[in-house]
């Protein structure tokens, strides 16, 4: 209330408008919160980890190097059934011609996370490559020294690249 006049003054809120601009970018913004922060769906949930069609049709081809990984690319495989482990075999080939780069997957529930890891579990590997998405390079470890490279992690269902050294056979074991 002014005083001395008696009467009530009503101040009016300002009326927002925003343009139809406005709204899509922010639903843009919020859209891409989601992606960044929401939960990886589990894989191997939905999975049949015993059958070799099913495990294929889970696989996360990326570009590695420049190439187009495809299915027909990967290495051998068998899958093969023990009670309730499952074993994966590739087999990695070896020609002293060529440069020997194979193309493997980890399964889930392995206790393989990192690059290191992954050179360590094949003894004839000298080298592991994957494609960053982040940076849309090829990143590489290799056993020199121990190791050098970038020691990247390891996820369950996509391609790495796996120099060999001789031949081999690649296996692991996982419960179902």
């Amino acid at each position: 209330m002014e005083s001395g006049t008696g009467t009530a003054k009503t101040i009016a809120s300002p009326k927002i408008e925003l343009s139809s601009r406005a709204i899509y970018s922010a639903l843009f913004i919020l859209a891409t919160l989601l992606l960044f922060f929401a939960p990886e769906i589990d894989s191997q949930a939905q999975v049949n980890l015993t059958d070799k069609d099913s495990v294929l049709a889970a696989l996360e081809f990326r570009p590695i190097g420049r190439l187009n990984i495809s299915r027909e690319n990967l290495a051998p495989l068998t899958i093969t059934v023990h009670g309730n482990e499952v074993e994966y075999s590739f087999a990695l080939e070896y020609n002293p011609n060529t440069f020997n780069l194979k193309y493997v997957f980890i399964p889930p529930r392995t206790n393989i996370h990192k690059a290191s890891e992954l050179l360590a579990a094949i003894p004839t590997a000298d080298a592991v490559s994957a494609y960053d998405e982040k940076t849309g390079r090829t990143v590489g470890y290799i056993s020199a020294r121990g190791g050098r490279g970038n020691n990247f992690p390891i996820r369950p269902f996509r391609v790495y690249e796996v120099s060999v050294t001789q031949p081999s056979v690649f296996a692991l074991n996982v419960s179902r």
